[in-house]
């Protein structure tokens, strides 16, 4: 394996290339990281996360030099670090590079900090509130996998592993996402009603083991020894065994005691601690809902989870170390069979939060995403734009649920005036494929574009999505981006779109006006309406 450290280049925003101030040697020069090779290759594999990292572009430049941009999960420390590897086709051999990664926390940690925190930091804050859109974001996904609901216009089915619903569909739905009247029916809602009782027998008379151990005794109450003792024994001064006992007549004895301390009583430990955090999870993000009974219902749950950690003995059992392997009372014996079948299901949603996590402006992103196809949907419902199917995995890659091979159709909307066909093309390779995406718009990596292609005025939107920005460091980005974007040939019918969560502070327009930085918050159907103007107007759409 060979390392590598001149030909791999990491940028600290998507629309960053060689050559333009974007090589970052550290975490907290990174907004959403990136990394770019001379060179395409068939995957480039990050010891942060275990699948391939996404192509997000791949573009010539005028050297006929071919480049290919890579994102890059997020770190779960201040200061990330990770290495990258990756085949180089002109060379035989692997070679490998360590980059840093954008600065973060662990998802785990982030729940257990915002469960004891009482006044939470700004940054703290910002977290949380991403928290709850990633988690609402994922929720939306879920249900929308989980129900099939065709009609005679649009056919809805799961096929290989993917949920194909329309655009049509996951629109209102999206909508309708925001219409928060009732706190949902979540996992921990479930495992209150389902494993309440049964955590409570438990807890309350856990299973014991008895013990061997040796402590001294009185020479009456001595009911078993072994070598040890017997070797103990032999070596203490006396000519019997009342002089060998010492003035305080004790011995070294078998003592048989009730232990707690099992692999079963620790399952059942650690699912009371992750349950207690999710259920702070779930009441955080319907706290405007404290009278809705799955609220109450969660809140009574977590009182007793937290009475069951202070009074029961099982209190006394040790923490968990890494992976489980059940032993046969977790596999047989009914209540903690049941507690164990929880515990996994915890488990795996845990697993399932912390890889979307790692991605979270990639789900962030998505989430735009399917909030401004909701946006077109509504005036293009007689038309493919409506009629497209959208491919849902059931478990996400790389933080995104939508499949890569999902394409969307072209929409007509008929005004007063003329017809404006509009299209939907999302980044990566799909936008590699589209014939009307600008060439010099490739290398800037765009999340998705919007355009009307269908017209003698063509005009095209690239958007952008951060998660997490500073104002100073997207400055000075913008900077960047504005003067690409005035050397593109592409310069007259483009205009830029970079959306941010949660910072006003962020908002303005750039680029002489023709640009905008726009913040949605959460619940994010309400911001999302803003935007309309701003992508009719440019789009001629009256």
């Amino acid at each position: 394996m060979v390392a590598s450290k001149q030909e791999l280049y990491v940028g600290a925003f998507p629309w960053l290339a060689p050559g333009d101030r974007c090589v970052a040697t550290t975490s907290v020069e990174m907004c959403r990281g990136f990394i770019t090779l001379p060179f395409s290759t068939s995957s480039v594999i990050c010891d942060e996360c275990k699948d391939p990292l996404p192509l997000v572009a791949q573009w010539t430049d005028t050297n006929r030099t071919t480049w290919a941009k890579y994102e890059l999960p997020r770190g779960e420390t201040q200061i990330a670090r990770s290495r990258v590897y990756y085949s180089d086709p002109r060379v035989a051999g692997q070679a490998s590079s360590e980059i840093p990664l954008c600065s973060g926390i662990s998802r785990s940690k982030l729940d257990e900090d915002l469960e004891i925190e009482d006044e939470l930091s700004p940054q703290y804050e910002h977290f949380a509130r991403l928290r709850d859109h990633i988690d609402n974001h994922t929720e939306f996904i879920n249900d929308l996998y989980d129900q099939v609901k065709p009609n005679r216009y649009y056919w809805e089915g799961n096929h290989g592993g993917h949920a194909i619903r329309s655009v049509f569909r996951t629109s209102l739905r999206w909508l309708k996402s925001d219409d928060r009247d009732h706190a949902r029916l979540a996992l921990i809602v479930k495992l209150a009603r389902e494993i309440s009782r049964t955590l409570q027998q438990v807890c309350e008379a856990p299973r014991v083991v008895l013990r061997r151990s040796r402590e001294f005794q009185k020479i009456a109450k001595i009911q078993e020894i072994d070598p040890a003792c017997l070797r103990w024994l032999a070596r203490q001064p006396g000519r019997d065994v009342y002089e060998r006992a010492g003035s305080r007549q004790q011995l070294l004895g078998i003592v048989r005691k009730e232990d707690t301390d099992t692999l079963e009583n620790r399952v059942v430990k650690d699912l009371l601690h992750r349950a207690r955090v999710e259920c702070a999870n779930y009441i955080s993000i319907y706290r405007d809902y404290q009278n809705q009974e799955r609220v109450r219902l969660v809140q009574k749950f977590r009182r007793q989870i937290i009475h069951w950690e202070k009074t029961s003995e099982i209190a006394a059992a040790k923490r968990l170390t890494g992976p489980v392997q059940p032993n046969y009372v977790l596999l047989h014996e009914n209540k903690y069979r049941k507690l164990w079948d929880a515990y996994q299901l915890l488990l795996s949603q845990q697993k399932q939060k912390d890889d979307i996590w790692k991605w979270r402006d990639r789900t962030f992103s998505e989430s735009c995403e399917v909030g401004l196809l909701s946006l077109l949907a509504k005036y293009t419902r007689r038309s493919t734009f409506c009629r497209s199917d959208i491919a849902i995995r059931m478990e996400s890659l790389n933080g995104r649920y939508i499949s890569a091979e999902t394409e969307i159709g072209s929409g007509v909307v008929k005004d007063a005036h003329s017809n404006t066909e509009l299209t939907f093309v999302r980044g990566g390779i799909t936008a590699l494929k589209c014939q009307y995406i600008p060439v010099d718009l490739l290398s800037l990596a765009a999340d998705f574009y919007i355009l009307n292609s269908g017209s003698t005025n063509n005009r095209v939107i690239p958007v952008w999505c951060l998660s997490e920005v500073e104002e100073k460091k997207l400055s000075d980005a913008i900077e960047i981006l504005e003067f690409k974007l005035s050397a593109s040939r592409a310069r007259a019918s483009t205009f830029p779109l970079i959306l941010v969560f949660h910072n006003s502070q962020a908002e303005r327009y750039f680029w002489g006006q023709r640009g905008l930085i726009a913040s949605l918050e959460f619940p994010m159907p309400k911001s999302m309406r803003k935007l309309e103007a701003f992508i009719f107007s440019i789009l001629g759409i009256a």
